[in-house]
């Protein structure tokens, strides 16, 4: 069990690196983004999972992060159940994953994120979500598949209560966000791949085994 002291160095530690992240990405040029946005969701769209997915869990982009909306329009098109989350009102860092048909169900969330309209789209119980692949957010990445959110916990609380079981879970994310370490917590959730503008890593290997593949 961590000591206060050490909790709250790894607090410390978290914060700064997160600050820092945040930082280079809101530097971005928009249109450096999009390209980035591009390159990166090709690489998904190349692999066979999502080829053969006939459910898939993604997100809208905010704050800087990579935009999945060539994705979105990618599963609609193909006939993909397409699952996005959805905050929870009044439950703090809980949400939901609904599905969505079109682009017009979407509307502005509580933090201004698009989401599904709760009035078309029900939310489907989290032992139920059977995705082939999950596309995850995050502020940083590791190699290994350790993943930093924005502190809300959102995305922890689901991944470590949500088995998702036979589904790839694929950080998304530019390439400087993958960065050498990240505090682990007991409950976190390792993902199996991280993709950027570069290719792709898969975790599940020893990372010397594991080359990024493009």
């Amino acid at each position: 069990m961590k000591t206060n002291k050490a909790g709250a160095a790894e607090a410390a530690e978290k914060a700064a690196l997160r600050k820092k992240l945040l930082c280079m990405r809101s530097s971005l040029p928009s249109g450096q983004l999009a390209d980035v946005s591009m390159r990166a969701g090709l690489h998904i769209l190349n692999l066979p999972v999502w080829q053969s997915a006939g459910q898939v869990l993604l997100y809208c982009a905010a704050k800087g992060e990579l935009d999945t909306g060539m994705l979105i329009d990618n599963a609609l098109g193909s006939g993909k159940t397409v699952l996005l989350p959805r905050c929870v009102p009044g439950e703090k860092g809980c949400m939901e994953f609904a599905p969505c048909q079109n682009r017009h169900e979407l509307r502005a969330g509580s933090f201004g994120i698009l989401e599904p309209n709760p009035e078309t789209c029900l939310a489907i119980e989290a032992c139920a979500l059977s995705p082939q692949l999950a596309i995850i957010p995050g502020v940083a990445f590791t190699a290994e598949g350790l993943r930093l959110g924005y502190g809300g916990g959102y995305y922890d609380r689901f991944l470590a209560e949500t088995p998702l079981s036979d589904c790839l879970l694929i950080g998304f994310c530019a390439g400087f966000q993958i960065v050498d370490f990240i505090p682990q917590e007991r409950w976190d959730r390792k993902m199996d791949a991280i993709c950027c503008e570069k290719g792709i890593i898969y975790c599940a290997r020893n990372t010397a085994e594991a080359p990024i593949h493009t």
